[in-house]
């Protein structure tokens, strides 16, 4: 429940059949990001699976019979060939934008998981392909579905525009590659894997990005000390502040007329709003942050009723391919 004097944000409709028919979803990856939004998925009315394909594995197999009538193959064009209506995308960053093309050269409307591609260049180039083939296309970065981050976001709005926004990105890369959760590769790329969801908090906030300015320590990773000071069009002003290994959890500030709100991003979310006269009124998660992972649930939904409705584009929080091209930039701009 949201606290008293905090706006509310409506979670996204869990109902997207289409003329009385459910949507059929091809996925595509069988790992912990795709069973995220398998389970997400089960929640949602009208959602019927395809079919699901990897290259291999019994765990893609295992999912596939647990959903009637879906089918499991090793071959892309098989999956797209039985016509879905929408597609998941949940494999590697190298692996993606192969299945993106495929998909929406077959006017398939599609939500990949983050990054869309390796690169924002390739990210720009799908995003080119889905304006050329009229096909909806997201990118599932979840944390802009945040039912704390929205409202801390509507909190500060309802009281005049938000001046500035600070986003603290630090992660404990050291810790997870020496628990092996995370490999020298993905190491390497961590800025692009996961680092880009605090990216995206700032262009969430503040938009389109005017300048950025980056100070930083070139030692090698594991370790990462980065601070950036950016300057947005819409004349927001952001900082993201990023102290790897620090032991310090990731955070996101909104700064405006008297009021000032703070969304803690570790496990499990926290958040507050502090008002002038120092009263501080504590955040509640919506229901949809309780039953799935935090921002799944309205984000599938929100995808999927945007395909339901035969909809080009999809409203505010989301990130179309376009936007996470220019996520991914700033990202680069930021770790180069």
């Amino acid at each position: 429940m949201t606290a008293p004097g905090v706006p509310s944000i409506a979670s996204a409709s869990r109902s997207v059949r289409r003329d009385g028919e459910a949507l059929r979803v091809a996925v595509f990856g069988a790992g912990k990001a795709a069973r995220f939004h398998l389970d997400a998925m089960a929640q949602i009315d009208g959602v019927a699976i395809a079919g699901v394909c990897t290259p291999s594995g019994a765990s893609a197999e295992r999912l596939a019979k647990a959903h009637a009538g879906a089918i499991h193959t090793k071959d892309p064009a098989e999956l797209v060939a039985t016509r879905p209506d929408a597609a998941l995308v949940a494999v590697p960053a190298a692996e993606s934008p192969r299945l993106v093309r495929l998909l929406l050269e077959a006017g398939v409307p599609v939500l990949a998981e983050k990054p869309a591609a390796p690169t924002a260049d390739e990210a720009e180039s799908l995003a080119k392909l889905a304006a050329a083939t009229s096909t909806l296309a997201a990118v599932a970065v979840n944390r802009r579905y945040y039912s704390l981050v929205l409202q801390a976001l509507a909190a500060v709005r309802e009281r005049g525009p938000i001046r500035g926004v600070l986003v603290e990105g630090h992660e404990p890369l050291e810790l997870l590659v020496r628990s092996g959760n995370v490999g020298s590769a993905a190491a390497r790329g961590w800025h692009l894997l996961n680092s880009v969801h605090f990216v995206d908090l700032l262009r969430l906030v503040g938009g389109e990005v005017a300048s950025v300015a980056v100070a930083a320590d070139p030692r090698r990773l594991p370790n990462r000390s980065v601070s950036a000071s950016l300057r947005f069009e819409s004349g927001v002003v952001g900082t993201y502040l990023a102290h790897w290994n620090s032991a310090s959890p990731p955070s996101m500030k909104l700064y405006g007329d008297e009021v000032t709100a703070e969304v803690e991003l570790g496990q499990p979310e926290a958040a507050f709003v502090r008002f002038n006269g120092k009263r501080r009124v504590k955040l509640h998660p919506d229901a949809s942050d309780v039953d799935a992972k935090p921002g799944v649930l309205d984000q599938d939904a929100a995808f999927l009723r945007a395909v339901s409705d035969r909809r080009s584009s999809l409203p505010f929080p989301a990130s179309d391919l376009a936007d996470h091209a220019r996520t991914l930039r700033l990202t680069e701009a930021i770790f180069a």
